[in-house]
Parts: C-alpha cells; sequence; structure tokens
C-alpha cells in the first residue's frame, strides 16, 4: 500500500484502530520502564497516523492563529522553528502551546507541517503565584546588526549566508549571535528563533 492509499477514507477504521492498539502499547512499556527510559517521544507516532482523519477540514490558523503568519510567499525562504504561543479549543478555551513546525513547497503551493503539545499545565505548575505573566515581560532592547542577523535566523539562513547577505565577516556573525544568546538568555539556535516569533515579530 502506498502512503497516499493508506489514508484514504476507506482505512480510515483501520488506522485509528491500529494507533489506539500503538497508544496502548506505548502507554504500557512507558508505565514498565519508566523508572529507566524515556519513552515519551513515540507517542508522535500514533498521533501523526490519525492526525489526517482527526484534522481534516479544520484550518489549523482557527486553532493556533499564529500559524497563519508562517506561510511563506512563493520567493520567501522555506524555515525550521520552534515557537510558545496561545492556541484555541473547539470549544473556545485558551491553552498554551509548544509549536515544532517548517515550511516547505508542492509545487509552487506552500505549506507547513506542525507538531502541537498542549503545555498549559507544565507552565502553570512551573510558574509560582507571584511570578510575572509572559505577556507583559520586557524585551531586551536590540541594536540594529542584531535584529538583522536575528531575522536571516529565523529565515533559516546559516552563518556563511547571513556572512554573505550582510556582507559582514563570519566572526562577526558567530559575536553577534553569542550577543543574541545572551541578551535572550538561550542555548541553541531554535531557542533563539522561538523567542524572535514571541518577542521580536512586529521588529523583523
Amino acid at each position: 500500500m502506498s502512503l497516499a492509499e493508506f489514508w484514504e477514507e476507506r482505512n480510515r477504521t483501520r488506522v485509528l484502530l491500529l494507533s489506539g492498539v500503538l497508544l496502548l502499547i506505548i502507554a504500557l512499556g512507558d508505565w514498565w520502564t519508566k523508572p529507566y527510559f524515556s519513552l515519551g517521544f513515540l507517542y508522535l507516532f500514533p498521533i501523526m497516523l490519525t492526525a489526517r482523519f482527526l484534522l481534516e477540514g479544520n484550518p489549523i490558523a482557527a486553532f493556533l492563529p499564529e500559524l497563519r503568519h508562517a506561510l511563506r510567499g512563493q520567493d520567501g525562504p522555506q524555515f525550521r522553528a520552534t515557537m510558545q504561543c496561545r492556541g484555541h479549543r473547539d470549544n473556545g478555551e485558551s491553552f498554551l502551546a509548544d509549536v515544532w513546525f517548517s515550511t516547505y513547497r508542492e509545487g509552487t503551493t506552500p505549506k507547513l507541517a506542525a507538531i502541537i503539545a498542549d503545555v498549559t499545565e507544565d507552565r502553570e505548575a512551573a510558574t509560582s503565584p507571584d511570578s510575572v505573566p509572559a505577556s507583559v515581560e520586557v524585551r531586551v532592547a536590540l541594536t540594529a546588526r542584531e535584529l538583522e542577523v536575528l531575522r536571516l535566523v529565523v529565515q533559516g539562513l546559516t552563518n556563511k549566508e547571513i556572512t554573505a547577505r550582510m556582507d559582514i565577516s563570519e566572526s562577526a556573525v558567530k559575536n553577534t549571535l553569542q550577543h543574541l544568546f545572551a541578551k535572550t538568555e538561550v542555548r541553541t539556535r531554535g531557542q533563539l528563533v522561538r523567542v524572535a516569533l514571541e518577542q521580536y515579530r512586529d521588529l523583523l
């Protein structure tokens, strides 16, 4: 069976049953090995199997409006990124989501693939009652060069590509990235992209 045939409507019941069995097997394995191994990532596979049937016909922008801005036009560079944003359930209830997504193209049509995790409970558990909500945090001011490098990082460019685009040395790009890491208090490029999309979108 080809991949396209696998998700035909006539296979809906079989795929959903298969996903249910996989979830049960993973849950039992996770429970049995919990003190020794973390198997949480395996839950992604049955979720991806069922998503084709459970989400069909529902525009993602209705649930995660931020993802609407991630689709690029025909001339826009494609990229991979993570972000944290607010989403909305069918019943209108709001939730906090961690999103891993990448853009791609089918012919001339821009498309996006995403994995979404509800982290509302995790955030609430980690936040003390007197802490300042993320929505009112003051963002750190960035220089013009830092903003330009940040914009190109979000677009998915490598250090060498940024060097060529900005006509500066690669060491200058690396130094600017180190400043960005320090100012935004992150350690990886992916975390930097998330902060950029959350706090500096209007400047990029």
